[in-house]
Formats: structure tokens, C-alpha cells, sequence
């Protein structure tokens, strides 16, 4: 065993599976080594995970990793407000039983478990969304721990690593359902580079890091075979930024003895400027996408990268909806963004919610994340961020990070619709739903059953692995 790998499919409601921790995994295994995945790590008792490590351990295991994408917080130090802070509502959720994105580890039993694998020897490494160059310099003070963010493979690797070749390999070790939609990886990185963003790989070139069709449908057709698998949860950070990646996508899925179903992030401002593609992507198997429509000022969506006219994306939006009422659609929008006030985000929020009809709507506040242009020049966009906690601003005009969670959280209450993100498509598929009752679920309304089902699917995943 070279190493086990610590994820979580139990973030979010549903049943899905993270492309990050088995992409890394399968790329060990196809080079001859032994490396194990296990699932809803935010599930186990801080004593069942050291006794998963004991049990599969063995004397050429060199160390232990962690996706942190669905941990609250790595910070010793930092103290949840479960009251006030949308952040802290995970951790708050393990006191109900109705919930099912619990996090049973708390920051100290994190660290304990830290503590306790250098004793016996492991090294620890930490990837996955929470870890970038800010958050990881304040989680890591210990050099048995290790960071990694961004293209993890060359560093385990080398150059020798080809992202454009390399495909998932599950095993039976993995505990694969039957006929479970699985992630896949079609693409990464993105083409455009918005002033907020820290992802490493923005601003990529058009066919940088993508897969070809061939080496795409190779790995659907092993998955199909072996298990079934109709449904994907596509990991691509812009499916739709070429008209001619989504043509030659189609043209292979015309091939598949199944009909593909998949979610997905895209574009809503390309999705318009190019209306012909809209189409091939429901011929495709599109069924759930989320647009990170971000803004409807103008002048902001100037600013951040996103200056096309709100007035047309607005229209674009409605016409899309009315021409495909069978695809689900997320919404991701930045509060807090230059110069919009809280009037005119209510504003979009009335839009989205009640003309569009969307079926999830993301509000979250601007972080002015580490990296980005818009931390890197901070006064320059007129924010000026907090000397204690980075993730909290003034704006010139005086309106505060503080200002904007208050209002988030308060139209995450008000607006209830299909549960959460890009994956929940693919997600409920796995539980149960489909058809139209998967299109007509609410989530105010069905909470219980949505969670009792996810709780009967990680439990027996759960025993699997115990």
C-alpha cells in the first residue's frame, strides 16, 4: 500500500464522488502501486479513520492524504461562529439528525489525527479546494504536513505525468454501485481569468489540458461496461468554451451504446453569443449546468472580467429556460462586488428567483482570495481587507463582507429550491430520483426523504469500508 487517501462524497446531498482524489490514485495505480481510496472521511470517528489506517497499512506505505475541499476549516485557531457564519453551518448540522452534511471531525480532532500519524511514522498530505497560498500557510506549521494546490501531479511524478492521457481507474476496492453516475474529467483549467479568481490554472490556452474524444469515451465505455454507468459529473471548468470541443464531444457521444446524462460548469454569456451550441449540448446529455453568472451590474461585470450586457444574459437566461425546462440550472453569484449595492443584488435575486425560475441560485460574499488580481491590488478595486482575517473587507463606500453574508444567509433562507450545485443532477440520480420527479424536487419540501435516502447510501458504503 503506497498510500490511502482520505475524501468526501458526503459533503452535499446525494451520492457522488470527488475526480480529484481518484484521478491521483488511478495514476499511482496504473504505474504498479497500491494506492486505496476512502470516501465520507467527514463520516468516521476520529477512532474508526486511525483504525481504517492501521487495518490497510503497510510497511511501504509513505503517507496519508486528505481532500479538504469539504472540511470548514484547517486554522487551529479559528473559531466558528455557528450563529452568524454561513461557513459554520456544516459544523452546526451534526447536532441535527434531519442533516446530512455533518462534519464529525472538529478542528482539534483534525490536528490530533495530524499529530498521531507522525507518531507512527506517515507523512501527511493535504490538497483540494480549501488549501490555497493563504489558508495553507496558516494550517501548515508542521513539516510532516504538506500542501498541495493546483496541478498536484508533477509533483508526485514529475514531467512524466500527461493529464491529456490519463483517465479514472476504479477498482473493486472502491465499493462502486451499480449503474452509479461517476465524475469524469474532460478538461482543465480556464481560459478566461476573472480578477477574483486564484485558481492556478486561469488564463490557460484554448486546448490546454483537454482530453481527446477518444481517450473520453475509452474510459465511459469501461465504466458502462463494468458497472453500468450512464451519468457523469463532468469536471471541466468551462465545458463550453470552444464550439469545436463541444462538436467533436457530440459526434463521440453519438457512438456510446447509451444515452450520456451529465452535469456540468459553462458559460451562460457564450451559451448566447453562440446560440447553435446550445443544442449540441442537450444533444449531448446536459442536463444540469451551473453558470457563474456572477453579476448583473455592468459596470461590475466589467471590472471583475464578465462585462457582457446584463440586459442580454437576462434574456438569454429566460429563453434558455423556456427552450430547455428539462435541464436544471444553478445560478452562482458574488455579493459585495464594485460598487453593486445590496438594493441592486436584490434585485437580481427577484430576476433569478422569480422571472427565471432557476432551480438554485448561489449567493456567496466576495472573498478576496490569495492570489487573485483583486487581493494582489486590493485598494485598487477600492476594498481594504482586514489585517486579522483576510477574508473580510470595507468597501470605500463602506459597505462590509460582514453586510453582505448577512444578506446571503438571509436569501439562502428565503430561497429554498433544488439542492445546491453543478453535481446535484448526477447526485440524486444516484439515490433514486430521475425523470420528472428529479426536475420537480424541492428542497424545502423533500428534505427528510432526500436525506434519509443519502444517509441509506453512505451507510452502506460505510459498512463496505469498515
Amino acid at each position: 500500500m503506497k498510500a490511502l487517501i482520505f475524501t468526501d462524497m458526503a459533503g452535499y446531498y446525494g451520492w457522488g464522488r470527488a475526480a480529484g482524489a481518484y484521478r491521483i490514485a488511478s495514476e499511482f495505480r496504473t504505474r504498479g502501486d497500491e494506492v486505496k481510496v476512502v470516501d465520507c472521511f467527514c463520516s468516521y470517528t476520529l477512532d474508526q479513520i486511525k483504525q481504517i489506517i492501521l487495518d490497510n497499512r503497510t510497511s511501504q506505505t509513505e503517507w496519508i492524504g486528505f481532500s479538504t475541499t469539504f472540511l470548514v476549516n484547517l486554522e487551529k485557531n479559528y473559531v466558528l461562529d455557528y450563529d452568524n457564519n454561513e461557513m459554520g453551518h456544516r459544523l452546526h448540522a451534526a447536532e441535527k439528525k434531519d442533516e446530512a452534511t455533518a462534519t464529525s471531525l472538529s478542528q482539534m480532532d483534525q490536528w490530533d489525527l495530524f499529530a498521531w500519524l507522525k507518531s507512527i511514522g506517515l507523512r501527511v498530505v493535504l490538497g483540494g479546494y480549501r488549501i490555497n497560498g493563504e489558508g495553507a500557510a496558516n494550517a501548515i506549521d508542521d513539516d510532516n504536513v504538506t500542501s498541495m494546490w493546483g496541478i498536484a501531479e508533477p509533483r508526485f511524478f514529475g514531467e512524466d505525468f500527461n493529464f491529456t492521457k490519463s483517465q479514472i481507474h476504479f477498482t473493486d476496492d472502491d465499493h462502486i454501485q451499480e449503474n452509479e453516475d461517476l465524475p469524469i474529467e474532460i478538461a482543465r483549467g480556464c481560459i478566461f481569468k476573472c480578477k477574483f479568481c486564484f485558481y492556478p490554472l486561469n488564463g490557460k490556452k484554448l486546448w490546454e489540458f483537454v482530453k481527446s474524444p477518444e481517450t473520453i469515451r475509452e474510459e465511459m465505455m469501461r465504466n458502462y461496461i463494468n458497472y453500468g454507468t450512464t451519468g457523469y459529473m463532468v469536471s471541466d471548468d468551462t465545458y463550453n468554451d470552444s464550439p469545436e470541443k463541444i462538436s467533436e464531444l457530440l459526434k463521440m457521444y453519438r457512438t456510446l451504446p447509451f444515452e450520456n446524462r451529465f452535469s456540468t460548469y459553462a458559460r451562460l454569456d457564450l451559451m448566447i453569443a453562440k446560440p447553435e451550441t446550445q443544442d449540441m449540448l442537450y444533444e449531448s446529455g446536459m442536463r444540469s449546468v451551473f453558470f457563474g453568472v456572477e453579476t448583473f451590474k455592468h459596470s461590475a461585470g466589467k471590472i471583475i472580467g464578465k462585462g457582457m450586457d446584463p440586459e442580454k444574459v437576462k434574456h438569454g437566461l429566460l429563453e434558455f429556460r423556456k427552450k430547455y425546462p428539462d435541464v436544471l440550472v444553478y445560478i452562482s453569484m458574488i455579493g459585495g462586488l464594485p460598487s453593486e449595492s445590496l438594493a441592486e443584488m436584490e434585485e437580481s435575486f427577484q430576476f433569478l428567483t422569480k422571472e427565471a425560475k432557476v432551480h438554485n441560485v448561489t449567493w456567496s460574499p466576495l472573498f478576496i482570495n490569495s492570489g487573485s488580481d483583486m487581493s494582489l491590488h486590493a485598494d485598487k478595486y477600492g476594498y481594504k481587507k482586514s489585517d486579522n482575517d483576510k477574508r473580510t473587507w470595507t468597501r470605500a463606500d463602506g459597505l462590509s463582507s460582514i453586510d453582505v453574508r448577512d444578506w446571503c444567509i438571509a436569501k439562502k433562507k428565503e430561497f429554498q429550491g433544488h439542492p445546491g450545485g453543478w453535481t446535484f443532477y448526477n447526485r440524486l440520480r444516484n439515490i433514486g430520483y430521475d425523470g420528472q420527479e428529479l426536475m420537480d424536487l424541492n428542497f424545502a419540501e423533500h428534505t427528510k426523504n432526500i436525506v434519509h435516502k443519502t444517509n441509506a447510501a453512505r451507510s452502506e458504503y460505510i459498512a463496505k469500508v469498515l
